[in-house]
């Protein structure tokens, strides 16, 4: 899901540069702007208007109390008054929810992914030359090397899980586990090779040689411009006690970019939200007893079949 919306990406490295300033993350942009940059006069501001707030609900409590002329509380208006006011609570708490990102990996968490910037490095001389790769480590630093990358896979649809294997977890020294998974991500090229990029090779360079000449006459890619292309990703992280990413180092192979048709998508992307369904219908009480039934139904069909026989 992550790697299908980068935005999130962008959205923590605003959040984690706002705490890093020493301002609020949960405030406007423009809030942020007219406070000159520091959390002490932001603590000022939110001081005031907590005092203020706090006067007016205390004036408002006084006014409720106010007895009218026919003997009466005048509290016509206090089941409005409380819905507005949780519902301005509910959209408070959801502004300090942190980013997806801040919440997955670690402060500390390092990656590692190909320094290509573009798709015609990546996906075109470094199918001869190899990937080059680059580090990064700390939510920013992460985060933008994430946005690099998946900008080379423009709208990428990065979930479809590949199951079996699904993940596989193993626990390491420190309380730490492994955990190596595979999916397949789906976009759509919208960048046309250049014969530079194709075919510019450095002199020093020596290729493998190929076994027949079939292979040399076979071309490198089977799809063009406008062309529904998928590639499968093997994701290799580790994590920490309490689940955080502590490091994710995705592994692909840049020459096995085939294309797709969008029909057999459609029908595996069908196929797996069927399949999901059908297991939490399987796990519900109900497919339980369903099942239950259904095999003690087998059994006696089967004893009749023996006794008939």
């Amino acid at each position: 899901y992550l790697l299908t919306h980068p935005e999130l990406f962008s959205e923590a490295m605003d959040w984690q540069a706002k705490v890093d300033r020493g301002l609020d993350p949960s405030r406007p942009d423009n809030n942020n702007d007219e406070e000159a940059g520091n959390g002490i006069t932001s603590f000022d501001n939110e001081f005031s208007e907590d005092q203020s707030l706090a006067t007016t609900t205390a004036a408002e409590e006084h006014k409720d109390e106010v007895v009218t002329e026919d003997g009466n509380n005048n509290n016509s208006n206090n089941d409005d008054q409380t819905t507005d006011t949780a519902s301005s609570k509910f959209k408070d708490q959801e502004k300090l929810i942190p980013p997806l990102p801040l919440q997955i990996f670690a402060s500390d968490a390092e990656v590692v992914l190909p320094q290509a910037l573009t798709a015609s490095q990546l996906f075109g001389i470094e199918r001869v030359t190899g990937i080059e790769l680059e580090a990064a480590a700390g939510t920013i630093g992460l985060s933008q090397l994430f946005l690099r990358w998946l900008a080379l896979m423009p709208e990428g649809d990065h979930m479809n899980v590949i199951d079996p294997p699904g993940l596989t977890v193993m626990r390491i020294s420190g309380g730490r586990y492994r955990v190596t998974g595979a999916h397949r991500v789906v976009w759509r090229w919208m960048n046309k090779f250049s014969p530079a990029s194709m075919f510019t090779i450095p002199s020093d360079f020596k290729p493998a040689e190929s076994g027949t000449e079939e292979e040399d006459d076979a071309p490198d890619t089977d799809f063009d411009f406008g062309d529904l292309v998928s590639m499968t990703i093997i994701d290799v992280f580790e994590t920490d006690a309490d689940g955080k990413l502590l490091s994710y180092c995705p592994t692909f192979d840049n020459r096995a970019v085939h294309k797709t048709q969008e029909v057999t998508e459609r029908l595996r992307k069908g196929a797996s939200h069927l399949k999901e369904r059908m297991e939490v219908v399987a796990r519900s009480p109900a497919g339980k007893s369903v099942n239950k039934t259904a095999g003690n139904f087998g059994r006696m069909s089967i004893s009749a079949a023996l006794a008939v026989g």
